[in-house]
């Protein structure tokens, strides 16, 4: 009898032995997985702000180049413009502000020859800071310090940026947010004498159109 109840009690015995050993393992399966994903998901985290770091620093340097780039052509037009104006100036011109006549001669010749699509303002300087000419008839004849890329360029360097317009000579321009900013040495004939700066404008907005599709590219 003894012997039969054992017998009885073996098959529950062994299943309840299965299940003991299929918790276990599934124990020992979700322990393991957790110090898995405890390593696991810092990584891919890390991973993540790496490319995101990556990403970002080519997508800064990406556009940095599309500006150096345009500001380059930009500087190479303003000096071959300069040089057109210079015909229509001399020295003693470049003294004090173009009124009536004179202003409308040298209005007619910048508008020929500098003016063009995506040009959005021009000022002529002389060395005291004082502007001789513009397209804008309301900035002739003001005066404003000189300093930075004025100073450099009439130092003989030309000089340019991408502007955010927040100088005080640039009152007059901060409607159009952004723009290319060059400023160019003005020579009279095969002097090497500095008498006065061509200040040119240019729209931003096909620069930074450049930069978005090569951003989306990268």
């Amino acid at each position: 009898r003894a012997m039969t109840e054992e017998l009885r009690r073996s098959p529950s015995d062994a299943a309840n032995a299965g299940r003991l050993t299929l918790a276990g393992r599934l124990l020992h399966w979700l322990f393991a997985t957790r110090l898995a994903w405890q390593f696991t998901i810092p990584s891919l985290l890390l991973m993540v702000l790496v490319g995101l770091g990556v990403a970002l620093g080519l997508s800064r340097y990406v556009a940095a180049s599309i500006e150096e780039d345009a500001l380059r052509e930009a500087t190479r037009e303003a000096k071959w413009e300069a040089s057109m104006v210079t015909e229509y100036l001399s020295p003693e011109q470049l003294v004090a502000p173009k009124l009536g006549p004179q202003y409308l001669d040298l209005d007619r010749a910048v508008r020929m020859h500098v003016m063009h699509a995506g040009m959005q303002r021009v000022k002529i300087w002389s060395r005291s800071g004082r502007i001789i000419y513009s397209d804008d008839p309301a900035l002739v004849g003001r005066t404003f310090p000189v300093k930075g890329m004025l100073a450099r360029a009439l130092g003989g360097k030309s000089a340019a940026e991408v502007s955010d317009l927040k100088e005080e000579e640039n009152i007059a321009e901060r409607q159009y947010g952004r723009l290319l900013e060059i400023y160019t040495p003005i020579r009279i004939g095969n002097s090497p004498e500095v008498v006065g700066v061509l200040e040119t404008y240019e729209d931003y907005g096909h620069v930074a159109d450049r930069i978005a599709v090569s951003q989306r590219i990268v």
